[in-house]
């Protein structure tokens, strides 16, 4: 699992590389984001191939619900991808 830190080292990097605002707007959605691949129900993944794992995390970060940090799809391409 990535994590937090790793996802806003790859945000600062992008940030500087391409333009955007620095900083998080909300930290749970992020971990929210983060953990959703990961879980599960009467102990088995709901996710349980890396292909799922990859589409979960992209579909709750581009929702309306993300962490909302600018350049965030920037970031969940790149992590994806990891």
């Amino acid at each position: 699992m990535i994590s937090t830190e790793e996802i806003l080292t790859i945000h600062k990097t992008l940030i500087d590389s391409f333009g955007g605002s620095h900083g998080v707007r909300d930290f749970e959605s992020l971990e929210s984001a983060l953990a959703r691949p990961f879980q599960t129900y009467d102990n088995a993944d709901l996710y349980q191939t890396s292909l799922d794992k990859a589409a979960a995390f992209n579909r709750k970060s581009f929702d309306k619900s993300s962490a909302g940090f600018s350049g965030h799809a920037m970031a969940t391409v790149r992590t994806s991808t990891h």
